[in-house]
């Protein structure tokens, strides 16, 4: 008897548990979001399709908002750097492309070595004892030639500290043009699933 009831204890518990876990169902859902929209939202499959349509763009013009604005705000802090360059009377815009592009053609060796993607640096840990020396030579010579540029235009003090950098002003003007060169096109590819709040949106949106 004792068995019965203590048995009858344990199924109460394990419904009691079923429907508290109902309660934290994950928002992202394991079926398509068509399906999913016909299944929960009990609509027709077009109005579905308009929805998670809509629900995509949604997510794609946020995403594509967010990439613009990251971008923005570096070519912003990129050309307060470069006006307040300017105001040394003895540089020029053409004088800051002559000195940066002279860095620029060692940055592009250091892409053709391993990297360190985390770090977003050469990982010299992969590198083979003769690229360590050429990568040097390299730099060493980067450095000697930009500094015979900055003494040819006499530039000011500060001027030749901020541009002289290997990982400074031109430095962050490379890698602010290749960010815009290579910024991925949002698109559906990047898009998980829809929660329930986005597709109920797009509902409402459609006609529902």
């Amino acid at each position: 008897m004792k068995t019965k009831q203590h048995n009858k204890v344990l199924v109460g518990i394990f419904n009691l548990l079923g429907s508290m876990s109902l309660l934290f169902v994950p928002t992202y859902v394991a079926a398509d979001d068509l399906t999913h929209c016909v299944n929960r939202f009990h609509q027709t499959k077009s109005l579905c399709q308009c929805a998670v349509e809509r629900g995509q763009q949604v997510f794609v013009d946020k995403q594509q908002a967010q990439q613009d604005r990251q971008i923005n705000q570096k070519d912003a802090a990129f050309n307060k750097r470069q006006q307040q360059l300017l105001a040394d009377p003895n540089l020029t815009e053409e004088r800051i492309d002559i000195v940066c592009d002279r860095f620029n053609e060692q940055y592009v060796y250091e892409e053709s070595l391993p990297q360190n993607e985390r770090a977003k640096r050469v990982d010299s840990r992969q590198m083979s004892k003769q690229e360590i020396q050429t990568l040097t030579l390299k730099r060493r010579e980067a450095a000697k030639d930009v500094h015979n540029l900055l003494d040819k235009f006499a530039a000011s003090t500060k001027s030749y500290q901020t541009l002289f950098s290997q990982s400074g002003f031109c430095k962050g003007r490379y890698d602010l043009a290749k960010m815009k060169k290579e910024a991925p096109i949002i698109d559906k590819s990047t898009i998980g699933r829809l929660d329930n709040r986005t597709i109920y949106a797009g509902l409402k949106e459609c006609g529902m």
